[in-house]
């Protein structure tokens, strides 16, 4: 991003309304997706609020993590980490916001390095793509894992069916 000690008027106003539009963005996403693919942590139930927290890992390279506080008095948190080439997500997120009104949102963590946010920006545009490949290396994954089963449930009908005539032979 540009320096903006250098940028003023119309200029710092493009920049900030640009920012604020990719903040939204990314928090639409991230909670759509984690919602979609995720797993939920924690869910509390209480008279006048519903606290959720939830995570995806290993998504295209991103996990993310998010937890919601529905109550009048907000609490929303949106952490994102870039990782792709590592099953592990490093100990700082690369992005990172709290917010009650998205419109008011307070951003506490935005990595400046273009690489996760055009990474982000090609996975929020090919979304439909990329859930659709990682279903299909899931089906395939467990196909095998299936495959697997039933070849290891034959080997041992097959070996205990040996040990049985092994035994009736007198063999052991």
């Amino acid at each position: 991003m540009k320096d903006l000690k250098a940028v003023s008027g119309n200029a710092l106003a493009e920049l900030v309304l640009a920012r604020q539009k990719f903040v939204e963005e990314i928090i639409r996403f991230a909670e759509s997706i984690v919602y979609e693919r995720g797993k939920v942590l924690r869910r509390e139930e209480h008279f006048y609020h519903i606290t959720t927290t939830a995570e995806l890992n290993n998504f295209a390279g991103f996990s993310f993590y998010t937890h919601g506080a529905f109550t009048d008095f907000g609490g929303d948190n949106v952490k994102i980490w870039y990782h792709p080439d590592s099953k592990e997500r490093g100990s700082e997120p690369v992005f990172e916001v709290d917010y009650w009104d998205i419109a008011e949102c307070k951003v506490k963590r935005f990595d400046p390095s273009p690489i996760w946010q055009q990474a982000l920006q090609v996975l929020i545009k090919d979304r439909v793509r990329v859930v659709a490949q990682i279903k299909r290396g899931e089906r395939k994954k467990n196909n095998r894992e299936k495959k697997n089963k039933e070849r290891e449930t034959e080997l041992k009908r097959v070996q205990s069916q040996l040990e049985h005539d092994a035994t009736r032979l007198k063999l052991r």
